[in-house]
């Protein structure tokens, strides 16, 4: 758990379009030559192509003066996909809709394009691609005339129901690619499942806050992920960064300049991986309340893919937990930041002049407690060797302090322990990690973290390595009752939430109620260095005239190492985690993180 203190990281009747569509009247998709990990994410080596859409006109008159030049402003601007909805085919005219209800009617002048004009466009675009929506006749004749024009090969048909996907099948073949909707309030583990057996390619899905998971899901299934883009440009490049393949937006420069970026982000990471020799790698870039790029790459396991539901042992970045619960307490009035250890901890035989040990200064190492307690001796495999409640307070009997409490910052995980240990009395919890979990990891949407020691060989969990060898496995460290000091476990999209949770609080928001105490912790409380200061829990480097305030913790524990990072000034965070640990003198999240800092101001 070393850090260092001087560096820093509709339902009902389908008619002509969904509810899920409803604020569509065109829709082209854009394909870019963008990059993503075999079964989830964008990343690295194990990639294969991905298609992002990208435009749709309601609401932008100015691109056309007639409804099809609309398609061809979308295609000059690299659209490959035109998604069409065709009520009838008496003249081929295509009807859009105008209301946000999903109303539908024949589109005002300028008229839009009809069918045979969109087959004639597609001629005129080699790699123009079309998806035809339609109730099941009105299908059925579309597709034959588009196998009549020549341009069967290259439509597609968007369905919600078993007997479109025949009639695309059997009109267009084997290979053609089958978009299927879902209801926003439909169930979606039903529709995936019912999707995939009908042989879809792509399933469509609302933006939610449950989207990110189902992408995972749904790719899983072997299925493409299409999501309709929210207005916010941070939340396309997080649908983007979660490995959404196809994206319906009417901001096709924005859908492409975000694509393109993931793409950079995701080979950058791939190439600091092979160049520090690492097992896996995964990194993320948090924009104000998003994971804004997200790339992970290498092996969790052997033969095992690291993806963005991989977990990592944090290691001390667990210790930014555990001060913020210190804040937390402290702003219901459980504890005080002044409350002496031994009011918590009666029964603890503290050293001389222990009695002086306040709270605050467990979490900002000035408590003058040593880095581990003299009784344990620490060994290669067990260097904490699981210690109960019991076990932890017994070694005080033998420590002496290094310094008078509250003197100068001397790194303690002892220290931060004992902490967890007075603050899961003072609360009443079961334990520390249950703590953990009911305060700040179920509040802040970190649903897949938890506090405590990992399982041998648990499939949600990368296996760490050792430095020496690459391929070495490391030995799972236990660390029992010094868990507050580092036994977080989280995957890339959990740190993310942490980091945005600490953005929004200095922002003023109030993120999960957590606002106050949050910000509580970053303010600088010790000098540790000239222009490094602590707060509670969290290292700054504070801000000169060429860079700006920087808040970070770091982490190596049992072949993890892993560093988190924010800058308040430019409401942007970073986070690095790697199975692989290393020698002391030796920190690759640190270097990493620096290398996508210089990369991101590049821009």
């Amino acid at each position: 758990m070393r850090t260092s203190a001087t560096r820093h990281t509709q339902p009902g009747k389908w008619r002509i379009l969904p509810a899920m569509l409803h604020t569509l009247v065109l829709v082209v998709a854009l394909s870019l030559a963008t990059v993503t990990p075999a079964a989830t994410q964008g990343v690295g080596k194990d990639a294969r192509p991905t298609l992002w859409v990208a435009f749709h006109c309601q609401g932008n008159p100015g691109l056309a003066t007639d409804g099809l030049s609309r398609f061809h402003a979308a295609l000059d601007a690299g659209a490959t996909w035109l998604a069409c909805d065709v009520s009838e085919l008496t003249d081929g005219t295509l009807v859009v809709a105008t209301g946000t209800d999903g109303s539908t009617a024949r589109a005002p002048s300028p008229p839009a394009p009809t069918l045979d004009e969109v087959f004639h466009l597609l001629s005129a675009h080699e790699s123009a691609r079309l998806a035809i929506r339609a109730e099941r006749p009105v299908l059925d004749r579309a597709l034959q005339r588009a196998v009549e024009r020549g341009t069967g090969a290259r439509c597609g048909a968007v369905v919600h129901e078993r007997a479109r996907v025949d009639v695309a099948r059997e009109r267009l073949g084997r290979d053609a690619a089958i978009w299927w909707t879902v209801e926003r309030d439909a169930d979606v583990d039903g529709v995936l499942a019912e999707a995939a057996a009908a042989g879809a390619t792509l399933l469509m899905l609302h933006p939610d806050d449950a989207t990110r998971t189902r992408i995972v899901a749904v790719h899983t299934a072997g299925l493409r992920v299409g999501v309709i883009a929210p207005p916010d440009r941070d939340r396309t490049a997080e649908l983007i960064a979660f490995g959404a393949d196809t994206l319906l937006t009417d901001r096709p420069a924005e859908a492409r300049e975000l694509a393109e970026r993931q793409q950079r982000f995701s080979a950058r990471v791939a190439e600091l991986c092979d160049a520090h020799e690492l097992a896996s790698l995964a990194v993320g870039v948090v924009h104000g309340d998003r994971l804004v790029l997200a790339a992970v790459t290498g092996e969790a396991r052997p033969g095992e893919p690291a993806t963005l539901e991989t977990a990592y042992r944090a290691g001390s970045v667990t210790k930014t937990l555990t001060a913020a619960l210190l804040a937390t307490l402290a702003a219901d009035g459980t504890v005080a930041l002044d409350d002496h250890l031994s009011r918590w901890l009666p029964e603890a035989e503290l050293p001389d002049g222990g009695e002086a040990i306040t709270l605050e200064q467990l979490a900002t190492h000035t408590s003058g407690l040593p880095r581990m307690p003299p009784r344990l001796r620490p060994g290669p495999r067990e260097p904490y060797g699981s210690p109960d409640a019991a076990a932890l307070l017994a070694c005080l009997v033998d420590t002496n302090l290094d310094n008078p409490p509250g003197v100068s910052v001397a790194y303690s995980n002892y220290g931060v322990a004992l902490l967890g240990l007075a603050l899961t009395r003072a609360a009443h919890a079961n334990d520390f990690a249950t703590l953990a979990e009911y305060r700040l990891l179920r509040p802040l949407g970190m649903t897949a973290a938890w506090v405590g020691d990992p399982i041998e060989d648990d499939p949600r969990t990368a296996r760490g390595e050792l430095g020496a060898r690459r391929g070495q496995p490391a030995y799972p460290w236990q660390l029992g009752s010094f868990a507050p000091a580092g036994g977080l476990v989280a995957t890339l999209p959990d740190l993310g939430r942490w980091v945005s949770a600490q953005l929004a609080a200095e922002r003023g928001e109030d993120p999960a109620g957590l606002g106050a105490p949050l910000r509580a912790t970053h303010v600088p409380r010790h000098d540790v260095a000239p222009g490094r200061t602590i707060g509670l829990g969290w290292f700054r480097v504070e801000a000169t005239d060429d860079r700006p305030l920087l808040v970070w913790h770091n982490g190596a524990v049992g072949g993890f190492r892993a560093q988190v990072e924010f800058e308040p000034a430019r409401d942007r965070g970073l986070i690095a985690l790697t199975n692989r640990g290393f020698a002391p003198d030796s920190d690759p999240p640190a270097a990493i993180l620096a290398a996508v800092r210089r990369l991101l101001d590049e821009r």
